[in-house]
């Protein structure tokens, strides 16, 4: 019977040799979970094999959870008791390898599928390229209380009389960039109530249309809803919560640049809101000023350079060439950039240019009217 033992032992130790030159070959952990149920299953297969045809025997994998309980079945043998602690062994030593190798702990929980992740915002260094998360805070709404206005307005106004000591600031094309696209209503509700006492604080900002009141009546209407958690809120909440939430994006937006017509292009005046600001694109409609040009004679047999200072914004020009004083039906005309030719001249000829300067809406007056006899060579 020992010896009988003895043999089984040594063919699990080889099986569990093998088992282990496979593990660090392979190196990663789905084979070895693999490999461990494929070696369980074996084991499993070999003690139902030496076991009694008893139908009310457990097999080996409910044996395992009957020894670690301390239980026991009195219909089992010596030699299944033994041979079962021996397989219990070697799945033992079998389970170290695996936590050996893939350094798991028997004492490590996995993750729960429920759990909640906070999120975290990578961002990414242009120096050295290192990457680091921090954790992202959640944002909250915040209602101003009535002092914390009266303080906001006092700041405004008194930044309002130091500014009015100053030189008057030069006109400047600008636009608000408010960015409310981006904003919860939590965050738009924070936000907007930020503005309205530094707004009314301004008198040059009193005939905005709409008035501070009528928008901050529409935040009064909005800020219960937005400070609800979302699970709390009705179906009826729901719809409310997404009108409130688009009259006060509109009626606010309408209001800032209600703001800036009154600011009359005075950006520092529009800054006091405390409201971000770009650069409006110019318009570069007006009128062109006068061009001034040159004519070279080193272009060839019948050809004239036409070389023209180039003016800002103005991408044509048209340059009119004929003989003596102009005439509309007998000159020709060309339009180009500032560098041009006129060929398919007649060698000798005296030839008079001018040029025009061609605006987006408007053209510049004429310029000078040059001439010179057309070269031969």
């Amino acid at each position: 019977m020992f010896g009988w033992f003895l043999s089984k032992i040594v063919a699990h130790l080889e099986r569990a040799t093998y088992f282990c030159i496979e593990i660090n070959r392979i190196g990663f952990e789905n084979r070895y979970r693999c490999r461990i149920n494929k070696l369980k299953n074996n084991l499993e297969a070999d003690s139902i094999k030496n076991m009694n045809k008893n139908k009310k025997q457990k097999p080996l994998s409910s044996a395992i959870v009957a020894g670690k309980k301390g239980e026991s079945n009195p219909n089992r043998s010596p030699e299944q008791k033994g041979s079962g602690k021996v397989k219990r062994s070697i799945l033992t030593f079998m389970s170290v390898v695996l936590m050996s190798f893939t350094g798991l702990n028997e004492n490590e929980k996995a993750p729960k599928k429920n759990a909640k992740t906070s999120t975290k915002i990578v961002k990414k260094s242009k120096r050295n390229g290192k990457v680091s998360t921090q954790q992202e805070k959640p944002v909250k709404l915040v209602k101003l209380t009535d002092k914390q206005k009266e303080v906001l307005k006092a700041k405004t106004l008194k930044a309002r009389l130091a500014l009015a000591t100053l030189p008057p600031s030069p006109y400047s094309r600008f636009s608000a960039a408010p960015k409310l696209s981006k904003m919860n209503p939590a965050q738009l509700c924070t936000y907007v109530s930020d503005k309205f006492p530094r707004i009314m604080a301004i008198a040059e900002f009193g005939a905005c249309v709409p008035t501070v009141v009528f928008v901050e009546a529409i935040y009064n209407a909005l800020l219960p809803l937005a400070s609800k958690n979302r699970k709390d809120i009705t179906s009826t909440e729901r719809v409310s919560l997404a009108l409130y939430d688009a009259q006060l994006r509109e009626n606010f937006t309408n209001m800032i640049v209600s703001c800036v017509s009154l600011a009359n292009g005075d950006r520092s005046l529009f800054s006091l809101t405390a409201v971000a600001t770009r650069k409006s694109p110019e318009k570069h409609d007006g009128k062109p000023t006068t061009p001034v040009f040159r004519i070279t004679y080193k272009k060839g047999r019948g050809t004239l350079g036409i070389m023209i200072n180039k003016i800002p914004y103005v991408k044509n020009y048209v340059v009119w060439y004929g003989k003596g004083v102009f005439d509309k039906a007998t000159w020709n005309w060309q339009q180009g950039s500032t560098r041009q030719l006129i060929i398919n001249l007649n060698p000798g000829d005296l030839t008079n240019v001018f040029v025009i300067a061609k605006g987006t809406k408007q053209n510049s007056d004429p310029s000078n009217v040059q001439g010179g006899n057309v070269p031969f060579n």
